[in-house]
């Protein structure tokens, strides 16, 4: 078998972290009481309910390493959409969560590119790290399970 080229060896990472990453978040809104049945095929979201029947969606960005500025993607304006950003540290000492809803994820978006441009992977949005430290561990900003 040959061996990976340096881009297939990245595109696995970040395929293995997106997939680590959405694991992690759909089993603690299951702990925390929700219900989550599905992911939409190509848009990656999350579809969640809570134990009222009441629906949303997450979309899911995650980081294993370095405490880098999250490059997410921005979405068309929907009250019912929530990201959920994940930090996966190295040393396994416990992630960390940061819980936005649409309205404070787009300021965060707003913030970056006003202070760096463009961001580099054209995902069309992102925040720096820092800007995410007020969400961490805010499981309130979801509909109550």
């Amino acid at each position: 078998m040959p061996a990976l080229t340096p881009r297939q060896i990245t595109a696995y990472k970040r395929s293995r972290t997106r997939d680590e990453a959405r694991a992690k978040v759909v089993a603690e809104l299951s702990r925390r009481g929700y219900l989550v049945p599905s992911v939409e095929g190509s848009t990656g979201l999350l579809t969640v309910a809570t134990r009222k029947g009441q629906k949303f969606r997450v979309a899911v960005s995650g980081q294993a390493a370095g405490k880098n500025a999250w490059l997410t993607r921005t979405r068309a304006i929907d009250p019912d959409l929530y990201y959920v950003c994940i930090y996966m540290p190295p040393s396994k000492t416990g992630d960390l969560f940061f819980i936005f809803n649409q309205a404070e994820h787009e300021k965060g978006v707003e913030r970056y590119l006003a202070k760096y441009g463009t961001n580099q992977n054209k995902t069309g949005g992102g925040f720096g790290w820092k800007d995410a430290l007020r969400f961490q561990e805010k499981w309130c900003t979801l509909p109550g399970p």
